[in-house]
Formats: C-alpha cells, sequence, structure tokens
C-alpha cells in the first residue's frame, strides 16, 4: 500500500519545475521500498490468499511508482533539453554556402541551412492550417516548451506563431493558449509523457489486477480477520483504484 500511495494520483506528479529534478531521488526510494516490501512479503508469507493478494498489490504499485520516477526524468531538464533536439542533417552541402550567403544579404531568413521565405500576411503556412484549435495549440507547444529549458526559439518559428494569431478572434486567441497551457502542465507535471507511450498499456494490467484483487478480497472468507483490518484493507483497495 506503501508503494501505492508514494505512486501517488494520475492527474499529478509535480508541483514546480524543480520536483522534477528530483527524479533520481525517487528512484532510490523505489528501490529501497521495493527492496524492503519483498522481503517483508518473503518474511511474511503463509500460502493464503492474502499472501498471494499482497504480492500482486505490491506488483502493482511498484508499477504505477515506476510511472511516476519516469514521468518526473522525462520531465526534467536535462531530458527536455535531449528530447528538443532536432536529428542532424546528413545532408549538408558545403558548396551551397555561397548560395546561403547571397539569400542572406538579399534579405531571407535563413536558419541551419534552410530557406525560409516570408509570405504576404493573409498568408497563413501551410503547415499550420487547421481548423482545429486542439492542433494549432499542440503546434505552437512544440515551439514554445523552449522556453522552459532557457532555449529560444528561431525566427521562423516566431513568424508562424504570430501568423496563428495575426487574423482570428481574441477569444479565439485565448481559447489556443488555454489549450496550450493545458498541454504543458500534463508535459510537466503529470504522467501523460508515460501514459501515452507503449508503456501506457501496464495501465490496464494495474488497473484490472487491483480491481480483480478487490473483488475476491470481497467474496473471501474474512471472519478471521477483525473489523479494523477490513476496513483499512477495503479502503486501501478502493483508493488503488482512483
Amino acid at each position: 500500500m506503501l508503494l501505492l500511495l508514494l505512486g501517488g494520483p494520475d492527474t499529478i506528479t509535480s508541483y514546480s519545475l524543480e520536483d522534477n529534478e528530483l527524479w533520481l531521488r525517487h528512484c532510490l526510494r523505489l528501490a529501497v521500498q521495493t527492496s524492503a516490501t519483498t522481503y517483508i512479503i518473503f518474511m511474511a508469507w503463509t500460502s493464503s490468499y492474502l499472501s498471494y493478494h499482497k504480492s500482486v498489490i505490491a506488483l502493482v504499485g511498484i508499477v504505477k511508482y515506476g510511472e511516476r520516477v519516469c514521468a518526473l526524468w522525462m520531465a526534467s531538464n536535462d531530458k527536455l533539453k535531449q528530447s528538443m533536439l532536432a536529428p542532424p542533417d546528413s545532408s549538408l552541402n558545403y558548396p551551397r554556402f555561397p548560395e546561403y550567403t547571397l539569400k542572406k544579404a538579399e534579405g531571407y531568413i535563413i536558419v541551419v541551412d534552410t530557406l525560409i521565405e516570408i509570405e504576404e500576411p493573409e498568408g497563413i503556412p501551410s503547415t499550420m492550417i487547421d481548423p482545429k484549435e486542439i492542433v494549432k495549440a499542440y503546434d505552437l507547444l512544440q515551439i514554445f516548451k523552449c522556453l522552459f529549458v532557457e532555449w529560444t526559439f528561431s525566427y521562423g518559428e516566431r513568424n508562424i506563431s504570430r501568423s496563428i494569431f495575426k487574423d482570428i478572434h481574441f477569444k479565439d486567441a485565448f481559447r489556443i493558449v488555454e489549450i496550450e497551457l493545458g498541454f504543458l502542465y500534463d508535459l510537466l507535471h503529470t504522467k501523460a509523457t508515460v501514459l501515452y507511450t507503449k508503456w501506457g498499456l501496464l495501465r490496464s494490467f494495474t488497473f484490472s489486477s487491483t480491481l480483480l484483487v478487490l473483488v475476491l478480497f470481497s467474496l473471501a472468507k474474512k471472519s478471521h480477520l477483525s473489523r479494523s483490518d477490513l476496513s483499512i484493507l477495503l479502503v486501501a483497495r478502493f483508493h488503488c483504484l482512483l
């Protein structure tokens, strides 16, 4: 149960950006608590249904706490920087440097050997044209999240963001920003970065295992257990499902 409580709720993993930098401390705590829990289960093993039930719950707790540690690690400053690094350009062509210099002298904006031509004010870059505000908010998040790791965005990214907000109503603009902040909160302070990957499939295992243990425990004979112990076990198992 302690492992499940340390895993925390799914809605939050940290309260500030500094909390994400403590992922290594949580990793050490996970190792210590897992070792202690394994030792307790081994020493108290009685081959009863409670022994099997607590083994399953311990495994669920390890998975949930592991999700939190992984989410904190992925939201840490160093990991965020690594995730924002673009793959190296293997098509670097040195003979094109004179063309690069000429285009720059003509007033074009050049970013990493890529020519970006600024369109007219009424035009929005084709890569950002989408009627759904949630898609626009997600695209803007990919531009502005670099500010949280003390980076800056390029002129091209600045022009893309300005073109999105230039010709829309202020209410629509604030709604897009609100959605973007929601994405940012999920990225920095929840387990969303872990659950939206292939490892998120473990969530079905943890939920179904906890529900199965709760049902089996409710159907089992509990005449030899005290009422206080029963109350604690039932409340704890219901908490595990949340």
